[in-house]
């Protein structure tokens, strides 16, 4: 990954009741654990390059039962997003930030209405 110049990674249904339960599961040669919400049944985690220094996070919280976490990273805010399918998303589906913002949704079960939602955004 290092090699194609990707500086995160989010994870999502990382399935683990936490941070140690996570490091269990192996970890990412050189990437470290920036933030995770854990959950048995979902559950997403953010890791950075280890050289990335310039990173903080603002968010990490579940939200009307979705799962946000906020990085900001050298001014850029990255958003990991996960809604499980059984929720109904809320109104404003989302902490809104100021540009540049980024935010990492994966489509699961409920896919065309997520993305639309995400359009909206």
């Amino acid at each position: 990954m290092r090699a194609n110049k990707i500086d995160l990674i989010a994870l999502q249904e990382t399935h683990t009741k936490d941070d140690d339960d996570l490091k269990r599961r192996g970890n990412i040669p050189g990437y470290s654990l920036v933030a995770a919400l854990h959950s048995q049944t979902h559950g997403v985690a953010t890791y950075a390059q280890t050289n990335i220094c310039d990173i903080n996070v603002l968010l990490a919280a579940t939200v009307n039962a979705v799962q946000v976490i906020v990085i900001e990273l050298c001014g850029v805010k990255v958003l990991n997003v996960y809604k499980p399918p059984n929720v109904a998303w809320a109104d404003p589906p989302m902490p809104r930030f100021q540009h540049p913002t980024i935010y990492v949704v994966i489509p699961t079960y409920g896919g065309m209405e997520l993305v639309m939602v995400m359009e909206s955004l």
